[in-house]
């Protein structure tokens, strides 16, 4: 067959597509050639009868003409999860296509659709998620590819993350005996692990626990036997999204002198034989001190609320007060650097109320030459402030009470105030 036909097949024992024949061979859309059949008795070519339909009949029984359509086999952002204002990029492979095309998708603009033309295969130049872009919230992009005749499209997408930060850091106990255990305490946001850094003064099997959650008390660690009483032991924490690492956040405790309870502590709730419900600070009020939030808590009869705080930097000075909400009673409160710690030298360090009180606060200051009647605190290290009514619901003088236990309980609007750093009590 030495003439050239070109046709269109619709129905055959073999093709049906637009078709071109030359020699022996056929050529079908962008296909590599195939060889006719070659017989004398039955024709490469003939027309079907019945239908009309040019039938082209190939060696090997070759019965399908169509070429291999167009895929897109990967079409993937570089992180599921991406902050507002970094930087990203999207790669795509596919087959059986001659180019393909950025299609806008949702949830802002990236740089994607604007990209023109590209290649059957590749990677960007780095993207932008909006430095707008609301956290949690998603943006897609769409992707087509064509082998001049037929068209393929697909989606991806990833969320924009949220910042990764560190909310809190710290140690169960602010001072603990050589040989005491304590845990390290942490919580964040927006991050998928966190890392144990290493820190000085001595060994506690802190930076030998690998990865971590994004929240925490850790397995229990122990101060080194020669630790030296009164010498501070550091720890450092960073927590992650992938992408994105924040610089390592730091505690420290203090080795103590020993005596009773776990690490040099009291035992938590001593005397007033209450359970601790533990809570951090950053979750009630934000952060330390945030003056003027109030909330509304009330120990139920047996416990005592224990929440952790960083004292932060210097010159923050104030009192956590109480306010009267509802419920007959009076509470112990004070700030330490131990969990639930009403021991009675606190007093005279300003630290601790003198007798249970329905009112009032307990004036602390961070940093500074100290002032008489207010707790000392150290900028950055960990302490607690304990709040409790005891278990009694009657009023024996020198004991917290609450006349509504057992059944009710006695609530106070409990809140920081400010005052000047040399405004005396």
């Amino acid at each position: 067959m030495s003439k050239l036909i070109r046709t269109t097949c619709f129905a055959a024992v073999g093709l049906v597509c637009a078709t071109t024949l030359s020699a022996q061979n056929v050529t079908i859309d962008t296909a590599p050639a195939l060889p006719l059949i070659a017989s004398t008795t039955t024709s490469a070519v003939s027309i079907d009868p019945s239908t009309g339909a040019v039938v082209v009949r190939t060696q090997n029984n070759v019965t399908s003409c169509s070429s291999t359509p167009p895929q897109i086999t990967n079409f993937v952002t570089s992180a599921p999860q991406v902050q507002a204002g970094q930087n990203f990029t999207i790669s795509w492979l596919s087959q059986g296509t001659t180019s393909c095309s950025p299609v806008a998708g949702t949830g802002g603009a990236t740089g994607w659709a604007n990209l023109g033309q590209l290649s059957t295969a590749g990677t960007t130049a780095p993207l932008t998620v909006p430095a707008n872009a609301t956290p949690g919230s998603v943006i897609s992009f769409g992707l087509s590819c064509t082998n001049g005749t037929q068209t393929v499209n697909q989606n991806t997408s990833l969320i924009v993350a949220s910042a990764v930060q560190i909310t809190f850091f710290g140690a169960s106990q602010g001072t603990v005996a050589p040989g005491g255990t304590f845990t390290m305490n942490w919580s964040s946001t927006g991050a998928t692990s966190c890392s144990p850094q290493a820190g000085t003064g001595g060994t506690t099997g802190w930076t030998g626990l690998g990865t971590l959650g994004t929240s925490g008390p850790s397995a229990n660690l122990t101060v080194p036997a020669n630790a030296t009483p009164g010498s501070q032991i550091s720890f450092g924490l960073t927590c992650t999204n992938g992408t994105q690492t924040t610089p390592a956040s730091q505690a420290s405790i203090t080795v103590g002198n020993g005596g009773g309870g776990p690490g040099g502590c009291p035992t938590p709730g001593a005397p007033y034989n209450v359970n601790p419900i533990d809570e951090q600070w950053v979750s009630i009020w934000g952060s330390f001190p945030n003056f003027g939030n109030w909330r509304a808590l009330g120990p139920s009869a047996g416990q005592m609320f224990v929440i952790a705080f960083s004292a932060g930097p210097n010159g923050s000075v104030g009192t956590i007060e109480a306010f009267d909400r509802s419920g007959i009673g009076a509470s112990m409160r004070s700030i330490s650097s131990c969990r639930g710690d009403f021991r009675q030298e606190l007093v005279a360090l300003g630290c601790r109320l003198p007798q249970p009180e329905s009112l009032g606060g307990v004036s602390y200051q961070v940093g500074g030459s100290p002032i008489s009647g207010r707790c000392f605190l150290n900028p950055s290290q960990t302490y607690y402030f304990n709040y409790t009514y005891g278990t009694s619901n009657v009023n024996v003088p020198g004991q917290p009470y609450c006349a509504e236990f057992p059944a009710g309980a006695c609530v106070r609007d409990i809140v920081v105030t400010p005052a000047l750093l040399n405004q005396p009590e």
